[in-house]
């Protein structure tokens, strides 16, 4: 992995490496290189950032007080805060509810009410989805999207 994160920077490679928490870097035997050749990095907020034993690990990768109480009090699933070497910022998706109640299920149990979703409703289980997060007026725009597009078929 070291050579290879080694080889792929040097080739202008992009690698994409994603974990919980930062300590699985820090604890990580390739740690140093790991951090060299990945400058950009996108920090999910943590509400325990500023905790001494999460404190340390966001020092290690140069932020500064202020940064890490931006990392502490960004909104979960909708704000990031970016470190790269053309700069750093907060940055927001922009996702709505729709596309938060896709891409923002995570729990074991939210993902397992998808599955039964799919099950019951195969194909046009992205509607019944919608209504089961309380979406039903954009549920009824996408079954008319479906029809529509069925009836050009």
């Amino acid at each position: 992995m070291r050579d290879w994160l080694k080889t792929l920077r040097k080739l202008n490679g992009v690698v994409l490496l994603s974990t919980q928490n930062l300590s699985d870097i820090f604890n990580s035997p390739i740690r140093d290189v790991v951090l060299e050749s990945c400058p950009t990095k996108v920090l999910l907020p943590n509400a325990e950032a500023a905790n001494p034993a999460s404190r340390q690990f966001y020092e290690s990768i140069g932020l500064n007080e202020r940064e890490i109480s931006v990392v502490q009090t960004s909104i979960p699933k909708r704000q990031y805060y970016v470190v790269s070497p053309i700069g750093r910022r907060s940055i927001a998706l922009g996702m709505g509810g729709v596309g938060l109640s896709f891409v923002g299920v995570n729990s074991r149990e939210e993902r397992q009410l998808v599955e039964d979703t799919i099950t019951k409703y195969g194909e046009d289980w992205q509607s019944a989805w919608l209504r089961m997060r309380g979406l039903g007026d954009w549920a009824g725009y996408l079954e008319e999207q479906l029809v529509l597009e069925r009836s050009i078929k």
